[in-house]
């Protein structure tokens, strides 16, 4: 920590740092922030619908986010408010400090993390041989994809027991040639969750022509802990392995890219097949016709759930109804009963 602590110090733009760090208590998690946070943002949409305060993109003008906490234990200069460029900037100087790091990051608002792993992500491009850097980048946005994915899909915070368990069974590959003659990669696989609840990311060529790192790795790793839950138990394989998993991956990266965005192909992981799926869901959720297997044996086909949880958010015009109808298919629930239900808990809000 004195390391870092000492990293930080010229970061003040002429300011001092001698007095910029103080003892303080333990920063509120991040989940809790979440879990208190407004229900719905005061400003921006998503296709038309309110997203949750938390997970409003970073530098939307007018965009309402959590309530904003001080990092634990550190503290800024007077008229210096972007303690996540701070962080990413100290990292980018020493990767070695990313241990320490992880305490400072876990303090930041949710805009500022954001901040922090936009930063990191400029700098990793810039620097595509220096390994320490992008590892360091890599566990920052698994850690902190964790601590947002987890109420979406299991509906409740993460406690620290549960995140070091997924942390230390979670691990960046960096695919070589030779991985194709041997070893767990599955050829042409960007991600793979096995039973004994290990996950892998996995690094391919061309990493750095993604348009946005920090959105493929935050929606791959949906993807992956969703299968994680499958092998605890907690979500249902009966319509196939991949459609809970495929079904958060959509759900996340139309969160983070907007749908247009994944149309357009922001994600290389979801193409027109994907995208087809997703709107057979749709109509699936409008009470339309749906072509080829009727009714929810449709739930078979991997991109039908995040269309049809997306519909039913449309219908209510609250996006965490996506999540909730997504938690309640993958647990085993009937989609039907749960559309109605959901549709009904909004009415009656209204009533109200």
């Amino acid at each position: 920590m004195v390391a870092l602590v000492a990293a930080l110090l010229p970061l003040g733009s002429g300011a001092s740092f001698t007095n910029a760090l103080r003892v303080a208590g333990p920063a509120a998690p991040a989940a809790a922030v979440y879990a208190s946070a407004p229900a719905l943002a005061a400003e921006g949409t998503l296709g038309g619908l309110a997203l949750p305060a938390a997970f409003e993109p970073a530098g939307r003008p007018g965009t309402a986010v959590a309530p904003d906490f001080s990092p634990a234990g550190f503290a800024l200069p007077e008229g210096f408010d972007r303690p996540g460029w701070a962080l990413a900037d100290a990292l980018g100087r020493d990767p070695a400090l990313a241990g320490d790091a992880a305490g400072l990051f876990d303090g930041l608002a949710p805009r500022e993390r954001d901040e922090a792993l936009e930063r990191l992500e400029s700098l990793v491009k810039a620097r595509p041989k220096d390994a320490g850097l992008r590892r360091a980048f890599q566990d920052l946005v698994v850690r902190d994809e964790l601590e947002r994915v987890e109420p979406l899909l299991r509906g409740r915070p993460l406690t620290p027991e549960r995140r070091d368990a997924v942390l230390s069974a979670t691990r960046f590959v960096d695919i070589r040639w030779w991985h194709r003659f041997g070893g767990r990669w599955t050829a042409g696989a960007d991600g793979e969750a096995w039973r004994d609840l290990s996950l892998a990311l996995y690094v391919r060529r061309g990493w750095r022509s993604i348009p946005s790192l920090v959105t493929f790795y935050r929606a791959l790793f949906s993807h992956e802990y969703a299968h994680r839950l499958q092998f605890e138990g907690e979500s249902t394989t009966q319509y196939g392995l991949e459609v809970p998993p495929v079904g958060a991956e959509l759900l996340r990266a139309i969160e983070l890219a907007g749908l247009s965005g994944v149309r357009s192909g922001a994600l290389r992981t979801i193409g027109a097949g994907l995208l087809d799926e997703f709107e057979r869901g749709r109509a699936w959720g409008r009470g339309a016709p749906t072509p080829g297997r009727p009714g929810a044996s449709g739930f078979y086909w991997k991109g039908y759930l995040a269309g049809a949880a997306y519909e039913l958010a449309q219908a209510t015009g609250r996006w965490a109804d996506a999540w909730s109808f997504h938690r309640e298919v993958s647990s085993g629930g009937d989609p039907g009963e749960a559309r109605r239900r959901l549709l009904l808990r909004a009415t009656a809000s209204l009533v109200k």
